[in-house]
């Protein structure tokens, strides 16, 4: 069975686990790096590149985040910005170089919760331009 892979960019240990837990039923592989920074050569290196990148935006990341989107294999690659609700500003930067921007809940299982539903959506339901046949 082939296991797409998701590249998760999170640097809070408690956030961690219940994030886990939530990407189990996509029956995904989840690669973990503690910042931005660190996914760069992952993106560049050789193995399975990830079908997404799911980003907590921590304050360095919107720099790193146009790095990633430099790299010739993040082309096309959805990146979901995962952020706290006072970073308006951060979002409102992060927008337009990721294809969503999500407000990650306080409470544990409500961000179990909105983490499946974005890996749903994204590995499962979002259909890509170059996936369409007949057109």
């Amino acid at each position: 069975m082939y296991r797409q892979v998701i590249l998760l960019v999170e640097d809070t240990p408690e956030e961690l686990e219940p994030i886990l837990r939530a990407l189990m039923p996509a029956h995904c592989s989840v690669q973990r790096v503690r910042d931005a920074a660190e996914a760069l050569p992952r993106l560049a290196g050789p193995g399975p590149q990830p079908a997404m990148i799911l980003l907590n935006l921590e304050r360095d990341a919107l720099g790193a985040l146009r790095r990633i989107r430099a790299e010739p294999a993040a082309v096309g690659l959805p990146v979901v910005i995962m952020t706290g609700p006072k970073e308006a500003r951060a979002i409102a930067e992060g927008a337009g170089l990721s294809n969503s921007c999500v407000e990650k809940p306080a409470e544990r299982g409500a961000l179990t919760e909105v983490v499946r539903l974005v890996a749903e959506y994204w590995l499962k339901l979002n259909v890509s331009p170059g996936s369409l046949t007949g057109f």
